[in-house]
């Protein structure tokens, strides 16, 4: 059912000791719901349109199966950080969680992390707040571990979404992003490696919604901040694309206004359908 379910547990943690510190692996298929979507659309990544609206160049080269998913979260034991990766190989979504259990295994931990980022062409992070990149940079400083960044691209998926939803009522938390765009409601769980897996699946899901909503511009929304990062680009072809793009989307009974993502179903089943959802009666909404 879920992927926490096939990992490879030893002891009272999930993982097992490896490369000096402690790394649990778990495999997740790519056509694996995530809320209502699977994730292979994150194959599917619009990089054209991702790097205007997210106003980075570099995007247009931007590949997902060439690319590392990051997320972090405190570890299990009292000052230690947990670092998650995912990537695509084949049709499966390979995620490592990496830990250390004791204070001299922090050095390898980092280790582990700088190797498997070094072998791909680009990192995916939703924000700062799930992924302190500058906080890893300074430890793995103080630990003498080669930072592998410099040479890497680094897209925050934070940054397209909010260009296309404006200022959401609260905090761009990944937590309401993936509620709103996914459809997934998130369990309570206080298991850090669960939580960290849920993480990584979402940025898989998450770019997934960004290349249904740059492919399929039904929002309103999305195209009128992909013409106007366009028009500050001087791309003026495309501003004049997207500039085409209208449809009213509503929330609830009332036309959504600018920034606003309507509501997932609630436990009701009244609730509106969530952004792309292929379901009958979804389609005139999705991406």
């Amino acid at each position: 059912m879920l992927a926490e379910r096939r990992y490879e547990q030893a002891g009272d943690v999930p993982g097992e000791p490896s490369e000096g510190c402690w790394i649990a692996r778990a495999r997740v298929p790519l056509h694996h719901d995530h809320g209502l979507f699977g994730l292979t659309a994150c194959l599917d990544s619009a990089s054209d349109d991702l790097a205007i609206v997210a106003r980075d160049p570099r995007l247009v080269h931007f590949d997902p199966r060439r690319a590392v998913f990051l997320a972090m979260r405190h570890g299990v034991h009292p000052g230690s950080r947990l670092i998650g990766l995912i990537r695509v190989v084949g049709d499966e979504l390979i995620a490592e969680q990496i830990t250390c259990r004791r204070p001299d295994q922090e050095r390898a931990a980092l280790a582990a992390v700088a190797r498997r980022i070094g072998l791909a062409d680009w990192a995916v992070s939703f924000s700062r707040a799930s992924f302190d990149r500058l906080l890893l940079q300074q430890r793995m400083a103080e630990l003498g571990v080669p930072f592998p960044f410099p040479i890497q691209r680094h897209l925050k998926l934070v940054g397209p979404l909010k260009a296309i939803y404006g200022s959401l009522a609260g905090p761009c938390s990944m937590k309401l992003m993936e509620s709103r765009c996914l459809g997934f409601q998130r369990p309570r769980t206080e298991d850090p490696f669960h939580e960290n897996l849920l993480d990584l699946l979402s940025l898989a899901g998450l770019l997934g919604h960004l290349s249904r909503a740059l492919r399929a511009p039904v929002l309103p929304e999305a195209a009128a901040a992909a013409a106007r990062a366009a028009w500050s680009l001087g791309r003026w072809d495309d501003a004049a694309r997207w500039g085409g793009g209208r449809s009213e989307v509503r929330c609830g009974d009332r036309p959504a206004s600018a920034g606003e993502i309507p509501d997932a179903p609630g436990k009701d089943g009244r609730g509106r359908a969530p952004l792309g959802d292929p379901r009958p009666g979804g389609a005139q909404r999705g991406l």
